[in-house]
């Protein structure tokens, strides 16, 4: 069986409040360059913080059509179908909590995904990569924006680590 192995980066943008997160958008993007975004039809926006209503919900593109969790997943199944991903975020605890629900639970996750996320700001910290070198995100808090940051962020960290930073 041929190397089916592909890192996907991926960034969530989400209301929390203590014991609670709803997802408000998610954005994919694997090595090979395919992208992948939704927005959620089942946050409410009344539960959001006024940062998050004018920082990301205000931001969100009105030519796209909101989606149920339900059908996020299914599309998420076909986006990684037949590859078994190597998951990367940046500060990614809540996304991959998100993430995981999004697929149910971890234990309902395809058997061959992993059931952890690798998180490159740990990364950062781990090569004691130089803060300032880190790039800025182009458009802050667009799930799919921040993950193509984040693949560009992981390509910074392993040329560093190889010598090429």
């Amino acid at each position: 069986m041929k190397d089916d192995r592909i890192k996907v980066y991926f960034d969530t943008e989400f209301i929390a409040k203590p014991f609670h997160l709803e997802l408000i958008s998610i954005g994919m993007v694997r090595e090979d360059g395919e992208t992948y975004y939704a927005i959620s039809s089942e946050f409410d926006s009344n539960n959001a913080k006024p940062w998050v209503k004018e920082n990301v919900i205000a931001l969100l593109e009105p030519e796209i059509t909101p989606k149920t969790i339900a059908q996020i997943r299914e599309e998420i199944l076909m986006f990684l179908a037949h590859r078994t991903p190597e998951f990367w975020a940046y500060y990614a605890s809540f996304d991959w909590v998100i993430f995981s629900w999004i697929m149910q639970d971890m234990n309902a996750m395809p058997a061959h995904y992993p059931k952890y996320c690798n998180d490159l700001r740990q990364e950062v910290a781990r090569l004691k990569f130089p803060k300032k070198e880190i790039p800025r995100a182009h458009n802050k808090h667009n799930a799919l924006d921040d993950a193509l940051w984040n693949q560009q962020l992981h390509q910074l960290l392993i040329d560093f680590e190889q010598g090429r930073g």
